[in-house]
């Protein structure tokens, strides 16, 4: 085996032809998931810390962190040497180097291209930490208000993320919840929106709505002390030199794996949450009810850690409002041994009655109820078919600016011959003109999902859950996804047939050109006005 530096993260040469592998068909991928979980309930009994469960090597959330990925790729190729001679390896991924370097041929420049390459990743998150200062030091003399800062007792606190487009037309829309802040306060519920920002380009405006409004808002900028941004750091700092020791997945070494991952481990500001509560607790703040999405991520988990600590009267209310893909692992915990010590709310309220049985049955001692499912609630209008309408076609996109990319170099090897309908997921609005030069498309991102539905027989998207709910109306979807990475399947364990997966531009020219009988699946998505009354139940 030779290994090569080259701008691209991994490709394959076997008797000097490009290998085209999928990831996803080439290896057994849920045997190397379940050795992978083995290994990281293994590390949670270990460093049961606030610093450990601060980590996104912890997390393994696959859509945005790529060690399960990469241990994925080290498999394959380990299997493609044994049954192959003359391989040869060309990448710019860290890993590969780290894990294969000391029993492969390599030259000397090639060595020195990865060191260099290696030590500015190690360095970045040091740069990233001052940035992350800056930035806060910015905000907090721009907007702070200690005024603002008031106590917080018998109230029900709902966190929801949020960008630009949540403020609009004078009003806020809130892309997790929908109603339930109103729903609240009609039932004579004391209620506050705890908006956290992810790609808020005008800050100036969102917080000058959220002033507007003082009553109905929380920032915990306005808490916070400056020792609370050191506490992140400190918490940056013990994670990065956290002694994780030796780390086998079955009976391979992946030590060094696992030390590249940590040695990326950047502050979050997500780690403010667990201090938020301190200062909570400060201003006499009590019998807090926090409601915030459950993905079983490390923002969950900080304010998990901080309410128990310091907010012993308060607690802590997850809400799944996603589908379940296998591959994407953070959505349950590694092992039922990692469930016991895990930071989790006391209840988790699904969208989903089937979600919440398979929960019940992997972890039966968790409290888990339905709740309404806010996103899908556009499943109880009918949709009426307009079959004159075979080459409009809905595109939906999911956050993430590769999957954007992916479905754009698919969209543009197409002919003229369709009209697009782009739906952007609400937390990535982006220019169009930036990946697609045609002008075959509208751009609808206010519009109700099901009258989008009702002007197309088919859509495409990447993984989202929205993709899930397509199908649920009876038009056929194609999922795109990129073969060299993992499938995330909205579709895992459903019984949704009218979907195809399409990883090429042949399989979406084939997908778009076929007629498919449409077909109305039961669903099981809460979305009756009885499905509110749980909300009402936790905040008594």
């Amino acid at each position: 085996m030779k290994l090569k530096y080259k701008k691209t993260n991994l490709e394959i040469y076997i008797k000097n032809k490009q290998y085209d592998y999928n990831i996803n068909t080439d290896i057994d991928v849920e045997y190397i998931r379940n050795l992978f979980n083995n290994s990281i309930g293994k590390l949670s009994q270990k460093h049961n810390s606030i610093e450990y469960w601060l980590m996104k090597l912890s997390e393994r959330n696959t859509l945005t962190h790529d060690l399960f990925l990469d241990i994925c790729k080290i498999y394959l190729l380990k299997s493609l040497n044994k049954q192959y001679k003359n391989i040869e390896i060309y990448t710019n991924n860290i890993t590969f180097y780290l894990y294969f370097s000391s029993f492969v041929k390599m030259s000397l420049k090639d060595i020195l291209f990865f060191e260099v390459k290696r030590i500015l990743i190690f360095n970045k998150p040091y740069l990233q930490t001052i940035k992350f200062l800056i930035n806060k030091l910015i905000f907090i003399m721009k907007y702070k208000s200690k005024e603002s800062a008031k106590p917080i007792q018998n109230t029900t606190i709902i966190q929801t993320w949020v960008s630009d487009n949540n403020f609009k037309n004078n009003s806020f829309k809130d892309s997790y919840y929908g109603d339930l802040f109103k729903y609240l306060q009609k039932k004579s519920k004391k209620v506050i929106t705890w908006p956290v920002f992810y790609n808020v380009k005008n800050e100036a405006k969102a917080v000058s709505f959220i002033r507007k409004y003082n009553d109905d808002f929380i920032l915990i900028e306005d808490y916070l002390k400056p020792a609370d941004y050191l506490e992140a750091i400190k918490h940056f700092i013990k994670k990065r030199f956290l002694n994780l020791g030796i780390i086998n997945i079955g009976n391979e070494d992946f030590s060094k794996v696992f030390k590249y991952y940590q040695n990326i481990e950047t502050i979050e500001e997500v780690s403010l949450f667990y201090n938020f509560t301190k200062r909570l607790k400060e201003k006499r703040s009590n019998n807090i009810v926090f409601i915030h999405n459950h993905e079983n991520m490390i923002s969950e988990k900080a304010l998990v850690l901080g309410v128990k600590k310091h907010l012993k009267d308060s607690k802590v209310i997850g809400y799944f409002h996603t589908t379940k893909p296998r591959n994407q692992l953070c959505l349950e915990y590694a092992s039922l041994e990692e469930f016991n010590i895990a930071p989790k709310p006391e209840l988790i309220i699904f969208n989903n009655y089937k979600y919440r049985k398979y929960f019940e049955n992997a972890f039966p001692e968790m409290r888990f109820k339905d709740g309404v499912a806010f996103k899908q609630l556009h499943l109880k209008n009918k949709i009426e078919k307009n079959n004159n309408k075979k080459n409009k076609v809905l595109v939906l996109f999911s956050g993430t600016n590769d999957e954007i990319k992916l479905m754009f170099d698919l969209l543009n090897n197409l002919k003229d011959d369709y009209e697009f309908i782009f739906r952007m997921h609400p937390m990535n609005r982006f220019n169009v003109k930036k990946y697609y030069k045609k002008e075959n498309y509208e751009v609808e991102n206010e519009i109700s999902l099901d009258i989008l539905l009702n002007q197309v027989l088919k859509v495409i998207s990447t993984y989202s859950a929205v993709a899930l709910e397509s199908a649920l109306s009876g038009v056929s979807v194609g999922l795109l996804y990129n073969k060299k990475r993992l499938l995330l399947n909205p579709f895992d364990d459903t019984n949704i047939e009218n979907y195809k997966l399409i990883s090429n531009y042949k399989e979406l020219e084939s997908f778009l050109i076929t007629n498919f009988k449409n077909k109305i699946v039961e669903q099981s998505f809460n979305i009756k006005d009885e499905n509110y009354k749980i909300f009402l139940e936790v905040t008594k």
